[in-house]
């Protein structure tokens, strides 16, 4: 409904009020087409077009909830062979990214590579049970920056599916060491609670700061790509960022205990009741 809210802010501010701006583009398509399939949360499976339309992050959880829900069928319906499934899902979702035949279902299929592999390393940590150095996750979590820093194009990106599935293994099979003492500050750990409700509600928050800085404070503007930028100096940047942060943590903190934690929650006695 936000974002409904900003898409229609957009059209008027164009159509009724003469405020034209390059960023003020409406949803790619038939609006109401994209808004359906944002509903039902299809936008980003299949080559509909739609994937970035209304809030852009919002195309992962498209594909996250189908995932999760084919996840669920084939733990309820075929449990005796469900490893033997999660390896026929990643390997041919693997398989059709290298070979880049994905007829337009790349997001869907990049969504099952990556949570049938956490699948795999989930039934591997119950059958084999080792235990690493404290060093290990370390080593794991540096391969895996550096991968990042050296990598050069697209085609090399299938291999982030094997070395976070490696961090995860060697963070769960290893004695505690300096990555897990980390990650284990409560600052981080409440970001990591909040951090699905930040992803999904951080775009609506950089667009009301924009338009503040845009009409209210009326700063000038600069095209780059594009895209129009407010152009602040080093301190107003400084004390944006300071708001815009501050906002974003606070609004996807209520969003957390309001809407995502309690119906989750909802959701899950609801399944249990009517699985047990």
């Amino acid at each position: 409904m936000v974002f409904l809210f900003i898409e229609l802010a957009k059209y008027i501010a164009q159509q009724k009020l003469g405020i034209s701006s390059p960023n003020a583009k409406p949803p790619r398509g038939d609006f109401l087409v994209a808004l359906f399939q944002q509903i039902i949360m299809i936008q980003a499976i299949g080559p509909t077009g739609n994937a970035s339309t209304f809030n852009g992050p919002a195309w992962s959880i498209s594909v996250e909830f189908y995932t999760y829900f084919t996840f669920a069928l084939i733990t309820v319906y075929f449990s005796r062979f469900k490893q033997y499934i999660f390896a026929a899902f990643f390997f041919i979702s693997l398989f059709l990214l290298i070979s880049q035949n994905t007829f337009g279902f790349n997001n869907l299929f990049r969504c099952f590579t990556g949570f049938f592999l956490g699948c795999l390393v989930a039934y591997i940590k119950d059958k084999v049970h080792v235990l690493l150095p404290s060093y290990a996750p370390l080593l794991a979590f540096t391969l895996l920056v550096i991968f990042l820093a050296i990598k050069m194009n697209k085609e090399y990106d299938v291999v982030i599916f094997f070395l976070t599935a490696l961090l995860i293994f060697s963070l769960v099979s290893s004695k505690k060491g300096l990555l897990q003492t980390v990650l284990n500050l409560k600052p981080l750990t409440l970001l990591g609670a909040i951090s699905y409700s930040l992803y999904m509600s951080h775009s609506a928050i950089e667009w009301t700061a924009n338009q503040i800085v845009r009409v209210i404070l009326k700063k000038p503007e600069a095209i780059s790509a594009g895209i129009s930028t407010p152009v602040l100096s080093f301190s107003e940047t400084a004390m944006a960022y300071f708001f815009v942060l501050s906002f974003v943590l606070a609004v996807s903190t209520l969003v957390f205990n309001c809407v995502e934690k309690p119906l989750r929650e909802r959701s899950r006695r609801f399944a249990f009741e009517k699985l047990s």
